[in-house]
């Protein structure tokens, strides 16, 4: 008896496991790798018909510096130190986005001024206070960047945008300061132990 139920049992943990391949070969398959210090342009639907931020295939390429187009997100990349993700919108300014990693908010962009358009030039985009930007902290290790539209320039209609992802290097006078102070204690242990000696 107890071998039947210890049969059954395993046979009934199959479809368990099948289910769990599916969802982690489902999930893998919408991460897209994405490189750092690169400029990528999207797009996203309207607010009120598919909010989610979409591959970059049929949105304008941004100059100034130029971007590529992003594949299918979630955009995916591992850091090997501390980073900043940047998002802003393109050409007319009304669109704000919720920007996510593994599905977690990192928070809002700006919140837009309605009047104004930069086209494509990501530059002018950035520098430009009516256009809905952000700049997100995000620590070293993996992530998977995905977001949503929370308010449309035009109703109805598609928009485009762009993103980039850079690693925040430690300044280069840091390690030259650190040495300096090492070298001033170094002096001063030398001083100490020798006024000792003297005595």
């Amino acid at each position: 008896m107890s071998r039947e139920i210890f049969i059954v049992t395993k046979l009934a943990s199959i479809p368990i496991l099948a289910v769990v391949f599916a969802i982690g070969t489902a999930s893998a398959t919408y991460a897209t790798p994405i490189n750092v210090d690169q400029w990528y342009h999207f797009t996203f639907g309207p607010q009120n018909v598919s909010p989610g931020f979409s591959n970059g295939n049929n949105a304008a390429a941004g100059v100034n510096p130029v971007s590529i187009a992003a594949p299918d997100p979630d955009w995916t990349f591992t850091l090997p130190i501390n980073g900043t993700l940047t998002v802003v919108d393109g050409a007319a300014s009304g669109d704000q986005f919720n920007v996510t990693d593994f599905g977690v908010s990192l928070g809002d962009t700006s919140v837009p001024t309605s009047g104004s358009n930069c086209g494509n030039d990501i530059t002018a985009c950035l520098s430009d206070s009516d256009i809905s930007k952000g700049m997100f902290a995000i620590t070293a290790g993996p992530h998977a960047i995905n977001g949503t539209v929370i308010q449309s320039a035009v109703q109805g209609l598609p928009g485009g945008a762009f993103f980039d992802v850079s690693e925040v290097p430690a300044p280069a006078a840091l390690p030259l300061f650190a040495s300096g102070l090492g070298a001033l204690g170094l002096l001063g242990w030398r001083r100490k132990r020798r006024a000792q000696a003297i005595a």
